[in-house]
């Protein structure tokens, strides 16, 4: 570990955490990522970074399996602008989005600067190898530990935790292909090693080159749900879900008056 990055073992961040209609979401000024990261690295327990939207917290809230896993993350970041309008309306401090990608490209390129290392689970063979090439081409300085594909065999489970604990990276990127999504980490968070972890399916579509990116300005004016929709116009089937999201804002509304 270099000098830099031992230096900054001095500085200490208290996550701020509020519940919107319940479900934990963390509150963190983009001053206080570095910060953050640095301490997940220096934990002895695997650190899971989740990106929520409006379907995961609504998700959380019939799914206590899910519910479970956004209260043992280390870091629950909103994405959508609906989660900051609700806190908002329930009378809470307000959240900072955070863009999945440019999120995992900042953190990317921190580790490299003080030659950390990362591990890739996920996707087909093919996919697979066009991350693991674009990661390398943008950060040459971060060490490639190992990848395996996310669609492997029951059988390979068990090799993929040896692999894992053997090599011990210091961040740990996971796209499709688990069937168990972002609840991997929680159900295999006892045999894991320390280190951080994150699942986006998102972003490794846009890393392996099947999906387009949602420009910064659109996701600064958040007109990104609007890009969203015109890519996966399916997605206006879950409108009753976000109506009731509303009627649970009210509730809770209610609930402190």
């Amino acid at each position: 570990m270099d000098a830099a990055f031992s230096s900054e073992r001095q500085e200490s961040v208290h996550l701020g955490r509020i519940r919107v209609v319940g479900v934990p979401v963390h509150i963190v000024a983009p001053s206080e990522v570095d910060t953050i990261i640095v301490q997940a690295l220096q934990g002895e327990k695997p650190f899971q970074i989740v990106f929520l939207r409006l379907w995961d917290l609504m998700r959380a809230k019939w799914n206590r399996e899910y519910k479970r896993m956004l209260e043992q993350a280390g870091l629950v970041l909103p994405v959508s602008r609906a989660i900051l309008f609700g806190a908002r309306f329930q009378q809470k401090r307000l959240p900072i989005r955070y863009s999945p990608f440019d999120f995992l490209i900042r953190t990317l390129a921190m580790l490299e600067r003080h030659g950390r290392s990362l591990y890739v689970l996920g996707g087909n063979p093919r996919d697979l190898k066009r991350v693991d090439g674009n990661l390398r081409q943008t950060f040459p300085g971060i060490r490639v530990l190992g990848r395996y594909i996310g669609t492997y065999p029951k059988a390979h489970h068990e090799s993929i935790l040896t692999a894992l604990r053997k090599a011990s990276p210091d961040f740990t990127f996971i796209g499709p292909g688990p069937a168990e999504r972002e609840r991997w980490v929680a159900r295999n968070r006892a045999f894991l090693p320390s280190g951080i972890y994150l699942w986006s399916e998102e972003v490794f579509d846009i890393l392996a080159d099947k999906r387009r990116r949602i420009p910064r300005e659109a996701f600064e004016r958040g007109t990104d749900s609007v890009v969203e929709g015109f890519q996966r116009p399916w997605r206006v089937l879950r409108l009753p879900v976000y109506a009731f999201y509303v009627l649970l804002l009210l509730y809770h509304r209610m609930r402190h008056y």
